[in-house]
């Protein structure tokens, strides 16, 4: 019975072979957008998430009595930045990926974009 090798961090390297020349050249799986107009839909992300992280800076700014020395409206508030934070870096490299993702952008992006945004809204 063989050996399941652990899925390690870095797995992803495996996917780049070395070539004559010294360089590599990634070797994965691809996707490719399946829908009918890629760029349309990637800044319509673009600026919802624009959005979702100007609301949040601008929800800050409000200096409300007893707001600045809470820590418990702090701490909440810190954890939904870096949720949104979080869910505008997974969208911009969604957009960097171009019009096919390589393997573990996908799995970086798209498929945890949704669990993000989640955590965001909470």
């Amino acid at each position: 019975m063989a050996e399941k090798k652990k899925k390690s961090r870095r797995a992803y390297l495996d996917s780049f072979k070395k070539k004559s020349d010294g360089t590599y050249v990634y070797e994965g799986i691809y996707y490719v957008f399946a829908g009918v107009n890629l760029r349309r839909d990637v800044i319509l992300l673009c600026i919802l998430g624009a959005a979702m992280l100007a609301a949040v800076i601008a929800a800050g700014c409000v200096s409300a009595p007893g707001t600045g020395t809470s820590f418990y409206v702090l701490l909440p508030y810190a954890a939904n930045l870096v949720a949104v934070i979080s869910v505008c870096w997974g969208i911009g490299r969604l957009a960097a990926g171009g019009d096919s993702l390589r393997e573990y952008v996908y799995h970086a992006t798209v498929r945890q974009i949704p669990g993000r945004a989640v955590f965001a809204a909470l």
